[in-house]
């Protein structure tokens, strides 16, 4: 269990997602330490063991909780009774998400020792480090609304180039889910193409992709060179 659960900080750290606390200054502002836990999933499609940090934990009955200290922010999700039943009126459906979606979007580094959390170093002389978040971490009351105002920013940059097709994509979000389809298998095929293209402008990652139709659920759909090509092109974007 140790071995999975420090790789899963190891890998954190990196990717940038988290960073060593500075050792040598003071904190300044305001300073949290999250407890953490590793919890199993054999049946996951991919990650069997997630490391869940509890923003909502208290040291006493009389102390706030990190999540009690923060703003929550607007809802800017859509209700996910409406995106799914839209995508039940279409005959081919596509589902798929962001990958690490939280993960992707960065924290300001005075706001970042409100994310601090200790972890082992080394287990043989029991050296424990204070690692802190650099990025939004799931579990954060305002977590949905830091990825939603990202994702909304970056889709607005594109709305002069496609508007349709942004629109397209707003609509059928639901946090870090989209969840589309279309008439032919041609259209979502396309569809799905510029989707991963938009997304993949601004660091996210479409993957688990489910369709009623099987050649849509590839993980290579869209990565093809033929088929970014094709996604940039009709999106305007400039071969590198």
């Amino acid at each position: 269990m140790y071995q999975d659960y420090n790789a899963v900080i190891k890998d954190y750290l990196n990717q940038g997602i988290v960073e060593r606390a500075p050792c040598d200054t003071i904190p300044q502002g305001k300073v949290f330490y999250i407890p953490h836990k590793a919890v199993v999933r054999e049946q996951a499609e991919s990650t069997k063991l997630r490391v869940v940090f509890d923003a909502s934990a208290r040291e006493d009955s009389r102390s706030p909780s990190l999540n009690e200290c923060l703003e929550t922010g607007p809802s800017l999700q859509n209700l996910l009774w409406n995106v799914v039943v839209r995508s039940r009126m279409k005959p081919i459906a596509l589902a798929g998400d962001i990958k690490k979606a939280f993960l992707q979007v960065r924290i300001r580094e005075e706001d970042r020792d409100a994310l601090r959390f200790h972890w082992i170093k080394d287990t043989q002389t029991e050296e424990v480090e204070t690692l802190r978040f650099a990025r939004v971490m799931f579990g954060l009351t305002q977590s949905p609304f830091l990825l939603g105002g990202t994702i909304e920013q970056h889709l607005t940059s594109y709305a002069n180039q496609d508007r349709k097709l942004v629109e397209e994509i707003r609509r059928n979000l639901y946090v870090d889910d989209i969840i589309s389809g279309g008439y032919s298998s041609n259209e979502v095929k396309q569809f799905k193409a510029k989707a991963i293209q938009i997304f993949k402008e601004a660091g996210f990652e479409l993957h688990k992709w489910h369709s009623n139709e099987r050649e849509l659920e590839s993980e290579d759909l869209g990565e093809t060179d033929s088929e970014q090509s094709y996604a940039k092109q009709q999106l305007g974007v400039r071969p590198k």
